[in-house]
């Protein structure tokens, strides 16, 4: 039986601890934007995912930071969708905001490619889920801003979920001029350090759809103005013969935001 104990004031978390009602199991990752959990919710008797966003993320409680990530949080709490990973619930318990999510028994899209060469017609489907959550979160008004494998979950079921919404933006509100995502798979305009929409997930969508499809990410560069010139240069093509119809459609993402 594991021994729960209250979370600490500090964030450092162990397996036991209580967050809200929620008792932490094993921990599962961590980002840039927290630490996720396996978690047991004892009211409802299921097992959850909790992610603990860090301090330097939400900024203290009451700040605008803090404010906006709830009213984020509230949204994808009401996008219900079978290719999005499901928010159940969030909240503060001292100093640590946290939110909790469905557990999905699976492996992250780019653990699922690097297991074994996928074939076309797999990457096809896989894509087409995770392209169908994007697409919903779209219609509620979300950027995710951070689309990549690393954050779309692939169940032992089949079933496909995009994930982590950390850094999701209600579409039309402003934001820190920072650059926000991840390089290998940011639009030009979050190079730049401009405004973003719904474009730049589809950037990182068809970046993320290349790169599985030719085994070879599209544009390098170590620093941002390198990247920056390299998806001016246009996408490079690896070794792995795509088919004709795939390869049409795969440039399309690619081009209607760098244009």
């Amino acid at each position: 039986m594991v021994e729960v104990v209250a979370a600490p004031s500090a964030a450092v978390f162990t397996e036991g601890a209580q967050v809200g009602r929620y008792v932490l199991g094993a921990r599962l990752g961590s980002g840039a934007m927290g630490v996720v959990w396996a978690a047991h919710d004892p009211q409802l008797d299921r097992k959850v995912a909790l992610k603990i966003l860090r301090r330097s993320v939400r900024g203290p409680a009451g700040s605008e930071a803090a404010a906006r990530a709830a009213r984020e949080a509230r949204a994808l709490a009401r996008l219900v969708h079978p290719n999005i990973v499901a928010v159940h619930d969030g909240g503060l318990d001292g100093e640590t905001l946290y939110v909790v999510m469905e557990y999905v028994d699976g492996v992250t899209l780019r653990a699922y490619l690097a297991a074994e060469r996928r074939s076309f017609d797999t990457i096809v489907d896989v894509f087409v889920q995770a392209g169908a959550g994007l697409a919903a979160a779209h219609d509620a008004g979300l950027v995710h801003r951070d689309f990549k494998p690393d954050n779309v979950l692939v169940g032992h079921d089949g079933r496909v979920r995009v994930a982590d919404f950390g850094l999701a933006q209600i579409a039309g509100t402003a934001d820190t001029p920072d650059v926000v995502g991840t390089p290998g798979f940011m639009a030009p305009e979050q190079l730049d350090r401009g405004d973003v929409d719904q474009r730049a997930d589809q950037f990182a969508f068809a970046v993320s759809w290349w790169a599985a499809a030719y085994e070879i990410a599209p544009f390098s560069g170590a620093t941002l103005a390198e990247r920056r010139a390299s998806i001016e240069a246009g996408p490079r093509v690896g070794d792995r013969g795509v088919p004709r119809w795939l390869h049409a459609i795969l440039p399309a993402g690619i081009k209607v935001v760098v244009a």
